[in-house]
């Protein structure tokens, strides 16, 4: 399913495509983990995931050092 939402810029959705692809086959998603997929800067990755959070698409688990993100079911 690809979400298409007027809220994200379509970087923002790029990366949120393949966010989204990636947790269907895993139970979660680090943020280095992150950086890699999508291929932006490590601050870039976190104002996503951040967004991607508030939207209530994704959840975080964990301190700053060992977060996890997971989708929202």
């Amino acid at each position: 399913r690809v979400v298409r939402d007027a809220r994200l810029a379509k970087n923002e959705q790029a990366a949120w495509n393949l966010i989204e692809r990636y947790l269907q086959q895993h139970q979660y998603l680090t943020t280095p983990e992150a950086v890699k997929l999508v291929g932006k800067s490590a601050a870039t990755t976190r104002r996503y995931l951040n967004k991607y959070v508030a939207l209530g698409w994704l959840a975080k688990q964990g301190g700053n050092r060992d977060r996890t993100y997971h989708l929202v079911k």
